[in-house]
């Protein structure tokens, strides 16, 4: 053999031997060490030409999305290359799985919504009871074997859309521009139903929380009022003179599970140099005054409605009123009371999980914290 044939002469001129497989001495097997390294390119959906890994684990991500409702965010960190490649068409399969009735939330048979709204005065610590709600429903669905429940906070015009897929919402300081109109308020707050139409984004499943807790400085009957008629209460109270005749504000005053006024004492709200300071709000927590509310249905009613400042707003008609079921001194046993009310009576299949002896215990308590509530409660307004 010429040293021209054994030495081939490449591109930049270098000179290379390439030795027989036979040649080459080591302590493991070269050939089978080189098949299995283009073997695992090739798995990887890289190197060698080939892409049949790569085409695997697509079908796979399109399955998790179309069949299982994974959602883009988790299929993009579930395998990003793949989420990559196929980003279209995943995008068109969580479409398909969001209208598919099938896969809607089964909300009215296996859960309803519970609605809790909470009035009071501007500093009586609404916010307080309702972040305080939402942390011991999260304990409780906990009990019963449920993945963590999230809390969202939306705000502003449209904020449904930004409730996504949590579980627990809390509209702070709710006003009537929550929603855009009536209607959707009311499908929003209805216990046994959710609809694509609460939402513009396609991609974006119809929410369906367990619980909505509303917190507003109105009293009820004003609060449903400004919402029928799409006005503030300062604009209802200027025009007030003028008649408007009856306004029904059933529609929404049913879908309210529970209705709760809070009344903090004077003397722990004049202290005011220590507002916003830790040992205001241990007070604040320790002294509020709780009064928890179920709807009755009753003989209609027609009345004037006042704000909470005296201001006549209106005439109101209704066959519903709120009675007293529960007085609570302090946040805790009020959001105690709440969870445990809602999640037994607006989520069975969470409450049914919750092994036998926890749920006895649980129904013993929020009998305790009724019956010592309540004197409490009587302690504190008698001082």
């Amino acid at each position: 053999m010429s040293e021209a044939t054994r030495k081939p002469r490449f591109d930049d001129g270098e000179v290379r031997v390439r030795y027989e497989d036979g040649e080459v001495r080591a302590n493991f097997d070269l050939r089978a060490a080189l098949e299995e390294h283009f073997a695992a390119r090739t798995r990887n959906g890289s190197g060698g030409g080939s892409c049949g890994g790569l085409t695997d684990r697509k079908r796979n991500l399109r399955r998790l999305v179309r069949l299982e409702g994974m959602t883009l965010d988790e299929a993009r960190d579930f395998d990003f290359d793949a989420w990559a490649d196929d980003l279209p068409r995943l995008r068109a399969m969580r479409d398909d799985y969001l209208v598919d009735p099938a896969n809607r939330p089964p909300i009215g048979s296996v859960f309803t919504k519970g609605v809790v709204m909470i009035c009071a005065a501007s500093g009586h610590g609404k916010g307080v009871l309702a972040d305080e709600t939402a942390t011991q429903i999260v304990k409780l669905a906990l009990l019963g074997g449920s993945r963590p429940w999230s809390v969202a906070m939306p705000a502003g015009r449209n904020a449904v859309e930004d409730v996504k897929g949590a579980e627990i919402v809390i509209h702070d300081d709710a006003r009537f521009w929550l929603l855009p109109t009536h209607d959707e308020f009311l499908r929003w707050l209805d216990p046994n139903r959710t609809t694509a139409a609460a939402t513009r984004n396609a991609n974006t499943p119809a929410p369906a929380p367990r619980a909505i807790l509303l917190t507003t400085s109105n009293t009820l009957e004003e609060f449903a009022l400004t919402v029928f008629t799409r006005k503030p209460s300062g604009d209802l109270a200027q025009h007030a003179r003028f008649e408007r005749g009856w306004v029904v504000i059933d529609e929404l005053i049913r879908r309210i599970g529970w209705h709760v006024e809070i009344r903090t004492p004077d003397w722990v709200l004049g202290q005011e140099g220590r507002i916003g300071k830790p040992e205001f709000l241990a007070l604040l927590r320790a002294e509020m005054i709780v009064s928890i509310h179920r709807m009755v249905v009753v003989s209609e009613q027609r009345e004037r409605v006042y704000s909470r400042d005296g201001a006549y707003l209106g005439q109101a008609s209704t066959t519903r009123r709120p009675e007293l079921i529960a007085m609570l001194r302090g946040v805790e046993p009020a959001a105690r009371f709440l969870a445990i009310s809602l999640l037994s009576e607006c989520s069975p299949d969470i409450w049914a999980a919750i092994p036998a002896e926890a749920a006895r215990a649980l129904g013993v308590e929020q009998q305790e914290i009724r019956i010592d509530g309540v004197q409490r409660a009587a302690e504190a307004v008698a001082t």
